[in-house]
């Protein structure tokens, strides 16, 4: 892992680049773009995953060198202290020449694609799913897909058709993430020992606990689905339960409501469909994303917590079921959780009405896991669409 030193010496303390310079790195910059063997990495969380993971980093440029090492103290201290000097200095002006809308964090910087093989990816003994994306139309849903993909500890994401899974605005939506799995466009699926399932709204109910760990996950797009041949060629289809009148999910949502759940299962939760239940709620909800996932987990939290507590020390009965959603609501008020109030009531009701084997404490734990992990998978998908520039 490292950064290699561009034509001159990188430098937080270099002085201008004369005017050559100046229209060299942004020659070098703008054709990256188009080299299917560079990636342009933009923005701080960019540069800092792809070194994480790995890549090879050609040249990095920055506006203020400086304020990278405090973003990483802040941020990721494992790069503390050797961002600075990793990277050359150019005024604001220039740094705006370089991608079609600059970074609030300052800094882009061009790294090698890494070589993917898709069949060494099929391959992998791993337990962990491969997400295919045929013929993806949006960047930013390639890129939420990738993120929420190597959130999930998948295999590879593969995809076909003529967009190109690495494209920068791919790259920004998955911040930089590429590098933390095997992303490569292939012509057409290769065969292999992975049953492929299809997600599909005219399949039948997606049910987790039969969906095998080392599926090939594939999506289509969101206004014409899967094609029929690969729809012929999947062993199984299987939909996403929806309400009436809802036509589709996104592409993104979709994907985050199978691999939430995928990795509920990989973790033994014993009710893992909390996990995509929280997914799909928060991504489609009409509420502000980031205030609907802290009053869910918040609440949840408290709801488990004041369930446990009822459950070990008193029978359940109307009067204590009534009596802890009194709790949960002055609790609520006295913390200022707000909404919270109503997720509060739904957990502790779950804990006290439902019978359960487990001890109530384990449930209470189990329930508190599950409907985090939901929502830790919707916020991965809700922050690409949330900041219009990367960060």
């Amino acid at each position: 892992m490292g950064v290699q030193s561009p034509a001159r010496p990188p430098s937080g303390n270099d002085a201008a680049v004369g005017d050559v310079g100046e229209q060299e790195l942004i020659r070098r910059y703008r054709t990256a773009r188009r080299d299917r063997r560079l990636a342009v990495l933009e923005g701080f969380h960019a540069l800092k995953h792809a070194l994480r993971f790995g890549a090879e980093v050609v040249e990095a440029v920055a506006s203020e060198p400086r304020r990278l090492d405090e973003l990483a103290r802040e941020l990721a201290p494992d790069l503390a202290g050797s961002l600075a000097e990793r990277v050359a200095a150019v005024g604001p002006e220039v740094l705006a020449e370089l991608v079609p809308q600059a970074p609030r964090t300052g800094v882009v910087a061009i790294a090698r694609r890494p070589e993917v093989d898709p069949g060494a990816a099929l391959a992998d003994p791993r337990p962990a799913s491969i997400v295919l994306l045929e013929d993806p139309r949006t960047m930013a849903n390639m890129g939420a897909c990738v993120r929420v993909a190597a959130a999930a500890d998948a295999a590879a994401v593969l995809t076909t058709g003529p967009n190109d899974p690495w494209h920068p605005d791919a790259l920004r939506g998955a911040a930089g993430l590429h590098f933390a799995l095997p992303v490569a466009a292939i012509e057409s699926l290769p065969e292999s020992d992975r049953p492929l399932v299809a997600i599909d709204p005219g399949g039948e109910d997606l049910r987790p606990a039969e969906l095998p760990l080392q599926a090939i996950l594939a999506f289509g797009t969101e206004r014409h689905g899967l094609s029929d041949a690969l729809l012929a060629r999947a062993d199984a289809r299987l939909g996403i339960p929806m309400r009436a009148g809802v036509s589709s999910l996104n592409l993104a949502t979709a994907v985050a409501a199978v691999l939430s759940t995928m990795l509920a299962r990989a973790l033994k939760l014993p009710e893992f469909y909390w996990a995509p239940i929280s997914t799909i709620v928060i991504l489609l909800s009409p509420s502000d994303p980031f205030t609907l996932a802290w009053q869910r987990f918040a609440g949840t939290a408290l709801g488990a917590t004041v369930g446990a507590l009822i459950a070990t020390f008193f029978p359940t009965n109307w009067v204590v079921y009534g009596a802890g959603i009194l709790l949960c609501g002055i609790l609520s008020a006295i913390l200022r959780l707000g909404g919270a109030y109503r997720f509060a009531a739904i957990t502790l009701s779950i804990i006290l009405l439902i019978a359960h084997t487990a001890p109530p404490g384990i449930v209470a734990y189990h329930r508190f896991v599950e409907v985090s992990l939901g929502v830790a998978v919707a916020l991965v998908v809700t922050r690409v669409w949330r900041l219009p520039s990367p960060k």
